[in-house]
């Protein structure tokens, strides 16, 4: 991860299901855009900043899909720079948002507002932007379809570049641009074909290098290590022969020197060509062992000056994994306001601080630490009271970072009042073995008022028992769950998502009382929720 942690994709959370699922890459579709929103074209159109490269940005985007490892699902017209005229839902919309002209005489973009019922809300920001980018002609639908057409023909290449296998995958495909160090914008796969890896899949190739450079600047790299953290060699690299020798998507493409150089807005296919027998390919790098040892040995490090003005030995860090010390303290009303703190050892030999004059850590955000700490302290807002907890990672000891998370003190729960409106525009209810399965009154969750973006629900009833359960509208139409479903607890909060029909059903166990479940949902239907089951008495 960016933090240089090595995790498995099923540990990587994503809106509150795991990121990582599939074990062969052919059991997963990668793709950029697809029908049910807006062409990847118009959202474009709403990032980019005027003047910009419209359509390199577009093939760039679309090296990720058509040059990874998963299968590539591609929209219609994607190849043309399709636009719907920013429309987001357009399965009813008709030719006037849905045409794709096979001529290049027009790419659809600009032909008035999106409908309003789908779009009307987004029209200031429609207008604000449509005025940054002209209208693209038949030249740059022309150079869309050839750069297209390249990376289809780049992906069929070479059998390296559709694995298929998650066993292969492991052992072949390695990042190279990652962790705290990575430069920005610049995602480098290098697959192996050596003698170390078995079976000689590419007999032309003993390896290749996929870059993608999506940033405004050159980019370069060549530092590549094999298992034993030993340099390898690059030399003898070359541009894949699929790339167009005229405007092709590998624009500045270069070996040199031990170095792979991208222009701007690029992506591009090196290979290293096979002489005979298999040679020494592109090995993996040295997989980082999640068991490693702490980076400090068995030196103590402390959050010296956390509530201690003294900056004595005290807040032990306590190391857990991964190149990781943690410390957690709760923080009362009496404590709130500024601290300032460092991270050292009792004889300051080990001694990390602010890298610049009046640095502050913030809640949510790593803030890189330096060594000595000559620019001072780090300045701390204890703003307000509850479990503040500090994670120092120094997988970097040149540059370790430090982050702190805040989790609210727990409350005592309260009914709240309804208020009028509905902001979902259906009902939700508790349905389980509870109430038979069926809509009950007394478990409708009740508006509640909004919490940012998110709409509060709340149902209220008295339960003693097990039950399964899902929060679900009158006719099963809309159906949610917590935590991706499975056993839950009362007292604690999960997250709260969409589900699909027939999925897992959540479970609980609750003694006599008075429960409380409530909900803060997106009535976009975009952000993930939450929700919490709680024990609770009308106040």
């Amino acid at each position: 991860d960016k933090d240089g942690m090595p995790k498995k994709g099923a540990e990587i959370d994503y809106n509150g299901q795991s990121a990582g699922y599939a074990q062969d890459p052919v059991e997963v579709q990668n793709y950029v855009d697809k029908h049910d929103n807006q062409t990847l074209f118009d959202n474009l159109i709403y990032k980019a900043p005027a003047g910009a490269e419209l359509v390199r940005m577009q093939g760039v985007s679309l090296a990720t899909a058509m040059l990874g490892q998963g299968i590539p699902f591609t929209h219609a017209g994607v190849e043309l720079l399709r636009s719907k005229s920013m429309e987001r839902d357009s399965y009813d919309s008709g030719d006037w948002y849905n045409k794709v002209d096979y001529t290049l005489g027009d790419n659809n973009f600009d032909k008035g507002l999106p409908r309003k019922d789908k779009d009307g809300d987004n029209y200031p920001l429609i207008e604000q932007v449509l005025g940054k980018h002209a209208k693209p002609g038949s030249a740059e639908m022309a150079q869309m379809v050839s750069f297209y057409q390249e990376l289809a023909e780049l992906r069929n290449s070479s059998r390296l570049l559709r694995l298929g296998s998650g066993a292969e995958v492991i052992k072949r495909v390695d990042f190279r641009n990652t962790g705290p160090d990575q430069v920005p914008g610049l995602i480098v796969m290098t697959v192996d074909d050596g003698v170390s890896v078995g079976a000689d899949l590419d007999p032309a190739i003993d390896g290749l290098v996929v870059m993608i450079n999506a940033s405004n600047q050159s980019q370069s790299i060549g530092d590549f290590r094999d298992g034993n953290d030993q340099p390898i060699d690059l030399s003898g690299m070359v541009l894949g022969s699929k790339h167009r020798a005229v405007d092709s998507i590998a624009s500045g493409a270069a070996y040199d020197n031990g170095q792979l150089t991208l222009g701007a807005w690029s992506a591009a296919v090196f290979v290293k060509p096979q002489n005979g027998a298999q040679g020494a390919g592109l090995p993996v790098s040295k997989k980082t062992d999640l068991s490693t040892l702490p980076p400090f040995g068995n030196t103590d490090v402390y959050l010296k000056g956390f509530l201690d003005p003294s900056f004595g030995d005290k807040n032990p860090l306590t190391f857990t994994s991964n190149f990781m010390y943690e410390f957690s303290a709760e923080v009362t009303a009496e404590q709130l306001g500024n601290t300032e703190l460092k991270v050292a050892d009792s004889g300051w030999s080990i001694n990390y601080g602010s890298c610049n004059a009046g640095d502050k850590l913030v809640v949510g955000t790593p803030l890189t630490l330096c060594k000595g700490g000559e620019t001072g302290n780090i300045g701390v807002d204890l703003a307000k009271a509850g479990s503040y907890k500090f994670v120092f990672t120094a997988m970097n000891k040149d540059k370790p970072t430090l982050s702190v998370s805040f989790t609210e003190p727990v409350q005592s729960c309260k009914v709240l009042d309804t208020v009028a409106g509905n902001p979902l525009g259906y009902n939700l209810f508790v349905k389980g073995e509870l109430s038979g399965w069926n809509a009950q009154p007394q478990y409708q969750l009740s508006y509640k008022g909004m919490d940012g973006d998110l709409a509060i629900y709340q149902a209220a009833f008295n339960y003693a028992g097990s039950t399964e359960f899902k929060v679900a509208n009158e006719d099963w139409s809309k159906e949610y769950l917590l935590n991706g479903g499975g056993a839950v607890n009362a007292e604690t909060g999960y997250s709260f998502a969409f589900s699909k029909g027939g999925s897992a059903n959540n479970s609980i166990t609750l003694p006599q009382g008075l429960w409380s479940v409530l909900l803060k949902v997106d009535p976009a239907g975009v952000k993930a929720g939450t929700a919490v089951i709680q024990e609770c008495s009308v106040k």
